[in-house]
């Protein structure tokens, strides 16, 4: 079976960028910490079958406002069995090299990581 070395992680907001800098991959539906995965470098898949299923929930699909496929490298509306287990696969087996040259390019539409907040305090200081 496919799913040996799962842990599902209680939420521990003390630990929460430790979590996902330690792990191999982040998999979840849509939520603004799979955003910070991403953009941090980690594996990460994003599952999204609220927007396919309620069009009043459009803003949750992955990259919105972004224009994006239904269905992408990482990212899918697809929740069948088969489906789940062809994306985790394809993602567990690319090489770091080629997933952090995805992550940058989807960073940059989704969420640019400005490490310690430099470009807010260099803003702050220079009012100051």
């Amino acid at each position: 079976n496919e799913g040996k070395n799962w842990e599902y992680i209680e939420n521990n907001p003390n630990k929460t960028y430790e979590y996902v800098d330690k792990s191999k991959l982040v998999v979840s539906t849509d939520s603004t910490l799979l955003y910070e995965s991403l953009s941090r470098g980690v594996k990460t898949i994003f599952f999204d079958g609220t927007s396919v299923l309620d069009k009043n929930y459009e803003t949750r699909r992955f990259g919105w406002p972004m224009k994006t496929k239904k269905n992408g490298l990482f990212w899918t509306t697809k929740i069948d069995q088969n489906s789940c287990n062809r994306i985790m696969k394809k993602i567990i087996q690319m090489k770091i090299k080629k997933w952090k040259s995805v992550c940058e390019k989807y960073s940059k539409e989704v969420m640019i990581r400005d490490f310690k907040n430099s470009k807010l305090r260099k803003t702050i200081k220079s009012l100051i």
